[in-house]
């Protein structure tokens, strides 16, 4: 990378030094694209862009191939990346009763990773140390060291069960020990916002631009893209639609408000609602007809995100947006309930990127960031 070289004071070589770190900042956050792409990403011409794309290859900071995309027929395309070999970016998920893995190398491609179920009620150390645990699991059972680590991010829900106070000592502990531990301070985002992003890269939303991600487990989460772009909000806390009072009566929520979606359609009160556990309820075949009423209230919720935000693709994740039937009740509803202009062509999925979603998410942000842009790339196939 070019980032640290020192550079000539001529007027030219200071124009080309840039110019190399527009190129490498571009497949660094958006993965492989072609010369036309990068041309256009860029703003180069083509007579700048080949000749610095030329040097680079030499240097070996950008590699060649072929891949067969999903845009063209015919003869693969010619794409470049940056070396993937030259650094890994890890993403981790830290859920409320599990820990997922992801690596990726510059290139976007996943190389390693690992699941691991864990206790419900653990300390901010227990799951630190637990991070730890997995981080190097997936590491070693891939052949990989931690040398080349670049950036980790870490998805945390707002609270692990016992308010936000316990998320921040966790985020705290997990913090230090994984910077004594890789040389490198992790960033924390939100788990449902980085499904959002995960799912909009690699899973249900990998068509379109613009989406509307609501998780639906042990909480209620979600995150909006639109534009390929993660919505963050003033708070950073764009998308918490788990938080959207839907009954000025109704309960006190954790968070301060009253009546909040999360109070109806996490998995506790749901199954506290039908008078059965969790997974005697997510195991009944009639799952929908007992919940009706409840995912109408959802309904309503989604109905209104898609009017305002002209927004058509809405993905369900957590155990619940991926059960048999949700998805296609939600829409049934969504079109009764939405205007003509929303309800034509509304399309509710389920994620299908499963537990480790938001580890995934966490390396599409790491390399985004990386790289000074946000968009989600597109991907190839």
């Amino acid at each position: 990378m070019t980032d640290e070289v020192h550079v000539s004071s001529s007027p030219l070589r200071r124009f080309r030094h840039a110019h190399e770190q527009d190129i490498e900042r571009a497949l660094r956050s958006r993965g492989p694209l072609t010369r036309q792409e990068l041309q256009d990403v860029t703003g180069l011409s083509r007579t700048t862009l080949y000749s610095i794309v030329n040097a680079l290859t030499a240097d070996g900071v950008i590699v060649e191939s072929r891949v067969q995309t999903s845009q063209r027929r015919g003869r693969p395309a010619s794409v470049l990346s940056l070396d993937p070999a030259a650094a890994q970016v890890i993403g981790v998920e830290l859920g409320r009763s599990h820990i997922g893995v992801t690596v990726a190398n510059l290139r976007h491609e996943i190389v390693a990773g690992s699941d691991r179920s864990a206790p419900v009620g653990r300390n901010a150390g227990e799951i630190g140390a637990a991070a730890i645990d997995a981080i190097d699991e997936a590491l070693r059972d891939a052949g990989l060291t931690s040398a080349r680590l670049d950036a980790i991010v870490v998805g945390t829900p707002l609270s692990f069960g016992t308010g936000a106070q316990a998320a921040d000592r966790v985020r705290e502990d997990v913090g230090a020990r994984m910077l004594a531990r890789y040389g490198v301070a992790p960033v924390f985002a939100n788990n449902a916002r980085l499904v959002a992003l995960a799912e909009m890269r690699f899973g249900a939303g990998a068509d379109v631009d613009d989406l509307i991600y609501l998780h639906l487990d042990e909480g209620v989460g979600g995150g909006v893209v639109l534009d390929r772009r993660i919505v963050d909000g003033r708070h950073g806390r764009a998308g918490e639609l788990g938080h959207i009072s839907v009954d000025v009566d109704g309960p006190p929520c954790w968070c301060g408000g009253i009546g909040c979606l999360e109070r109806y359609l996490a998995l506790p009160e749901l199954a506290a609602y039908i008078g059965s556990s969790a997974s005697e309820m997510l195991a009944h075949p009639g799952l929908v007809e007992h919940i009706d009423g409840r995912l109408g209230v959802l309904s309503r919720v989604v109905a209104g995100l898609l009017t305002t935000l002209d927004v058509r693709r809405v993905v369900l994740g957590g155990t619940l947006g991926r059960a048999n039937g949700i998805a296609p009740r939600v829409e049934e509803l969504v079109r009764i309930l939405s205007p003509d202009h929303v309800a034509v062509d509304v399309d509710v999925r389920p994620a299908v990127l499963g537990r480790r979603g938001s580890a995934q998410g966490g390396v599409v942000l790491g390399l985004a960031a990386a790289g000074g842009d946000l968009v989600v790339p597109t991907i190839y196939s």
